[in-house]
Order: structure tokens, then C-alpha cells, then sequence
């Protein structure tokens, strides 16, 4: 019997990778009995948003929202400052990823499992992701990331990979 997979990615600045990734993740749909992409991106200065038209018209699976907050809604988002007097990162990271999940509530919470993603940084070798996925979710969401996460409260397994 195949699953269900729901995919969450948060993108900025990242055309160059964008749309080949999405390629590569659509290799997964016939994996999966059903595969939706869910993604957020805010406030990008390249192409991003035009990739993100793109990949829609392309994919089936894929879902997208973009955003362009002001200075004042950045702040609101995350109010802490880094040392540098940046906004916090990893308060943007959270808002964004909270947005996701939050649209995943809404739209059925009926997946197998929920993969959250780092687009740009996708390296995994898409043929091994339905194996891992299954191999080490204890629950409905699993994080594969190439980076450190601060959203371990809201994940029920993560699988950090090299």
C-alpha cells in the first residue's frame, strides 16, 4: 500500500536550485499514492517568485505563497534582534515553517507523512527519501535538513543528515 506525503519547504533567494529540486521532488509522486508540495517565501530579491509561478504551472503537486512584508511586519514576525541588529533568523525560519504547518491543518491532515524540507539545500538522492522516511518517522512529520532546526516542538521525528 503507498502513502501520502505532504512536503513543506521555505524558500528565499534561491533561483538557481528552485526549480531543478522541484524537478527532482517530483520524481517522488509515483512513490507516494499522493504527494503535495506546500511552500512559503517572503521578501526575495532575485527570481524566486517568477520560478515559483513556474514550478506551479508545472506541477500538479506543487503550492506556494509569497509574501513581501514591510520593515514593520518583519519586526512584528521577529522581534529579536541579533547581535549585528539584524532581524532574528531563526524567528523568521519559525514564522514561516508555522505558516506551512498551519496550512497543512487546513488542508487535510489525512498524510501519511509531512517531509519539511530545505529547498536550496536539497542534496538527498530523491530515490532513498521514500526508505528513509519510512525507516525513521515514529510519527506523521519527519525534518530532513542539512542545517540545525529550532522546530523540534512541532516535529514528531527528525532526521538530520549530513
Amino acid at each position: 500500500m503507498k502513502h501520502s506525503l505532504a512536503i513543506l519547504a521555505i524558500v528565499k533567494n534561491c533561483e538557481k536550485t528552485l526549480y531543478k529540486n522541484v524537478k527532482k521532488i517530483s520524481k517522488l509522486c509515483s512513490e507516494f499514492s499522493s504527494v503535495k508540495m506546500f511552500v512559503f517565501e517572503n521578501n526575495s530579491t532575485d527570481n524566486t517568485k517568477e520560478i515559483l509561478k513556474k514550478c506551479k504551472e508545472d506541477f500538479d503537486f506543487f503550492n506556494f505563497w509569497a509574501f513581501n512584508y514591510s520593515e514593520e511586519e518583519l519586526h512584528q514576525i521577529a522581534p529579536t534582534l541579533h547581535v549585528k541588529g539584524k532581524l532574528c533568523r531563526i524567528e523568521l525560519i519559525t514564522h514561516a515553517r508555522n505558516f506551512l504547518l498551519d496550512r497543512l491543518k487546513e488542508e487535510s491532515n489525512n498524510f501519511d507523512y509531512t517531509l519539511v524540507i530545505d529547498i536550496d539545500a536539497f542534496y538527498f538522492n530523491v530515490k532513498k527519501l521514500p526508505k528513509i522516511i519510512k525507516k525513521y518517522s515514529k510519527g506523521k512529520v519527519v525534518l530532513i535538513s542539512t542545517h540545525n532546526s529550532n522546530i523540534a516542538e512541532k516535529l514528531d521525528s527528525i532526521i538530520m543528515i549530513p
